[in-house]
């Protein structure tokens, strides 16, 4: 026994399987502690963006509201963005603390304070069994500091758009006179030409044209001719669908001169040589910004406190167009339907939808703007009162323009 007992404590065998046994309790720890940090904070980032929608959409509901009504539209867009159950988080929006100052009819910003708790799965093996998680947003509304945003133009530059307003009634078959170069103060076209350029000019402001705080990006949509379409009975030849994408760019000046040219001729994107003929495929036109919003490297969501905006401007029905047989399918089903289901994934990512009706056609096809109004941000008639507008002439269009540009800037993320 006594010659047992030295031998034991001189042989070495098997030692790394026992040290091994001691410390695999240890790194199954600290690994397990790394899943669920990792975890905590994948929760806590998605909590900051859904607090962060929730206080933006607060803040864009206008002015006289009831704390109730405005509570309901930060529960429905937090609820959108935070899914019941994320990760097995148990967030939900009664854990809101919100606040408007000095109140919920006229506020002057909303702050909005989270606090909850992760449960670990494997740091509780070494006394762990929660991980404390916070988030604060506060959204000032007229803030002293401008805006920051991102902001996504879809206008429809279908043949319509070359129509003299003064020209156009209801029912109308012969279009003789009826179209005119941009450079007649009469069209549409010229109007959506006068009321982006005071768009951009407010943008700019004071500021450099290389903004800090704005970029712009652009859809446009119709349908290719060759030749433009500018005739008298509203024929068309040749050219599929085309629309036209510019992405975002906060060279606000560069922009300008994108739509409008240089100098005093009307050339730039939004010019008569480059109207498209009959076939205003709004629902393509609005997959189109969709993705522009939400591109694989500027994904909505992301932007630190930068407010994710889209102006959608037709006025037209959705409309397909066969040049082949020179029918059309008005108000398309599937252009609608898909219109306003790219709409409704914008709105519940938080951006800020606004639309525009334009032109005489909204008073023959009052369908036009009840599909623009349910696409708009907002739940109510009073809500959507700020984000959807009806402009029959050039007038009215640069006005709604200068009313989103006002709302867009008066609206930030300050903490």
């Amino acid at each position: 026994m006594h010659r047992l007992l030295p031998r034991f404590i001189r042989d070495t065998r098997g030692t790394v399987l026992i040290i091994f046994a001691f410390m695999l309790f240890f790194l199954v720890a600290v690994a397990g502690a790394g899943v669920d940090m990792g975890r905590s904070q994948i929760i806590k980032h998605k909590m900051h963006q859904a607090t962060d929608a929730a206080a933006l959409a607060g803040a864009a509901a206008g002015l006289g509201l009831s704390e109730s009504e405005r509570n309901r539209i930060v529960e429905r867009v937090f609820r959108l963005n935070f899914p019941s159950n994320f990760m097995g988080s148990d967030v939900t929006y009664e854990d809101l603390a919100i606040t408007y100052i000095p109140n919920a009819a006229n506020p002057d910003s909303i702050n909005i304070q989270l606090a909850s708790e992760v449960q670990t799965s494997f740091m509780n093996t070494v006394g762990v069994d929660k991980v404390d998680i916070n988030s604060e947003t506060q959204v000032g509304i007229a803030a002293t500091g401008p805006a920051q945003a991102d902001i996504a133009m879809a206008l429809d530059i279908s043949g319509s758009m070359a129509i003299r307003e003064s020209a156009y009634s209801c029912g109308m078959t012969d279009y003789t006179g009826a179209f005119g170069p941009v450079s007649d103060s009469g069209t549409r076209m010229h109007g959506l030409r006068q009321s982006v350029n005071n768009f951009i000019d407010d943008l700019i402001g004071d500021g450099p044209t290389l903004s800090e705080n704005y970029s712009l990006g652009t859809v446009l949509y119709g349908r290719d001719t060759s030749p433009p379409i500018i005739t008298s009975t509203g024929g068309v030849s040749g050219g599929p669908r085309v629309l036209v994408t510019k992405t975002y760019d906060n060279n606000l000046q560069a922009m300008k001169t994108f739509y409008l040219g240089t100098g005093s001729g009307n050339t730039g994107v939004l010019d008569s040589t480059n109207i498209m003929g009959p076939g205003t495929l709004g629902g393509l036109g609005a997959q189109t910004v969709h993705g522009m919003v939400n591109s694989s490297n500027r994904p909505y969501g992301t932007k630190d406190g930068r407010i994710q905006s889209v102006i959608f401007m037709t006025d037209g029905r959705n409309m397909v167009y066969d040049p082949s047989s020179t029918t059309r399918e008005s108000d398309s089903p599937a252009q609608n339907t898909l219109f306003s289901n790219q709409c409704m994934q914008m709105k519940n990512a938080g951006v800020l939808v606004y639309t525009i009706a334009y032109g005489g056609d909204i008073v023959c096809f009052p369908q036009i703007s009840t599909l623009l109004r349910d696409c708009a941000s907002g739940t109510t008639a009073a809500e959507k009162a700020d984000y959807f507008f009806e402009a029959t002439d050039g007038n009215e269009l640069d006005a709604a323009f200068t009313k989103i540009g006002a709302s867009i800037q008066n609206i930030r993320i300050v903490k």
